[in-house]
C-alpha cells in the first residue's frame, strides 16, 4: 500500500502512537491523510517525528513534505483543510529548513498548544516568509504599516503568537483589528502585553479615538479580553453593544471592570 486516507477516522491518541510504529517499519508508503482525525498531545509527538523521519513519504496530510525538503514551493495555502497537531508539528520542522516558502496559510486550523508554539518558533525563525495568514510579516518588521485590518480571519493561536511577536517590534503601526479570530488564552495575553508596552499602538479592536459608540457581534471570551484593554484606555467610548456575544465568566469580568 502506498497511499493511507484516514481524514476525518475520529482516532485518539493512542492511534498516533501504533500508526507511528508502522510508519518507521514501511519503506512504501509515499501519502499518509490524518486531518480531522483528533491525534493530539503524545500521538501527536511520536506521528510528527514518524513522518519526518520517513524516507519514503512525500505527502502528509496535503503537505508536500518532497517539495518543501528541495526548496520547490514558494506558496503553500492550506485554509480550512482539517489540519491539526500533528501537522502543526510536521510543519514547524520543514519550514525551519526551508528556503522558498514566502506565503504559508494555515487560517481556520486545529494547531494549539505545544504545536502552535512551535510553528509560531518556526515562522518566526524563517527569513524567506513574508505572509503568513494573511498576516504582512515582512512589510510589519520593516514598519511600513499603519493600520492593520485581520479581523474575521480565522486566526489561530499559533497565528497569535507571531502577530504578538511581530508587533512587538514594530514601531509604525498605530491602529489594529484582530477580532472575531480564534486566539487561545496564552496567544491573547501576549498580544495584550504587547499593546501595553507599545508608545504607538492604540487599539487591538479598531476603535477610533473619536467613536462615542461600539457595536460589536458575537465576541468570544479572549476577543473580549482584547476589547477590555481598548476600552480601559478609550476616552471616547460612552455606549456599548455585544447583543450575541459569548462572553463567559472570564470574558463578562474582563470587560466589566
Amino acid at each position: 500500500v502506498s497511499g493511507i486516507d484516514l481524514s476525518k477516522k475520529s482516532l485518539g491518541i493512542m492511534s498516533g502512537v501504533v500508526m507511528a510504529s508502522l510508519i518507521s517499519d514501511n519503506g512504501a508508503l509515499t501519502e499518509l491523510d490524518v486531518r480531522s482525525s483528533g491525534i493530539c498531545a503524545e500521538g501527536s509527538m511520536h506521528l510528527s517525528s514518524a513522518v519526518l523521519a520517513s524516507a519514503s513519504l512525500i505527502r502528509f496530510s496535503k503537505i508536500p513534505i518532497k517539495e518543501l525538503r528541495a526548496n520547490e514551493t514558494n506558496s503553500l495555502l492550506m485554509v480550512d483543510m482539517g489540519l491539526g497537531d500533528t501537522e502543526g508539528r510536521v510543519l514547524a520542522a520543514l519550514i525551519r529548513d526551508n528556503t522558498s516558502l514566502t506565503d504559508l496559510d494555515l487560517r481556520a486550523s486545529n494547531i494549539g498548544g505545544e504545536s502552535a508554539e512551535q510553528l509560531a518558533a518556526a515562522v518566526l525563525a524563517t527569513s524567506c516568509l513574508l505572509k503568513f495568514s494573511e498576516i504582512p510579516v515582512a512589510e510589519l518588521r520593516r514598519n511600513e504599516i499603519k493600520e492593520l485590518d485581520l479581523s474575521g480571519k480565522d486566526l489561530g493561536p499559533a497565528e497569535g503568537r507571531v502577530l504578538a511577536s511581530v508587533l512587538d517590534g514594530c514601531t509604525s503601526l498605530e491602529a489594529a483589528n484582530l477580532l472575531a479570530n480564534r486566539f487561545d488564552e496564552e496567544s491573547t495575553s501576549m498580544l495584550l502585553g504587547l499593546k501595553k508596552r507599545s508608545t504607538t499602538l492604540s487599539t487591538l479592536c479598531g476603535l477610533k479615538s473619536d467613536q462615542p459608540q461600539a457595536h460589536f457581534k458575537e465576541l468570544s471570551p479572549t476577543c473580549a479580553r482584547l476589547l477590555a484593554a481598548d476600552l480601559e484606555t478609550s476616552t471616547s467610548v460612552t455606549q456599548l453593544n455585544l447583543s450575541g456575544s459569548s462572553l463567559g465568566l472570564e470574558g463578562g469580568k474582563a470587560i466589566s471592570m
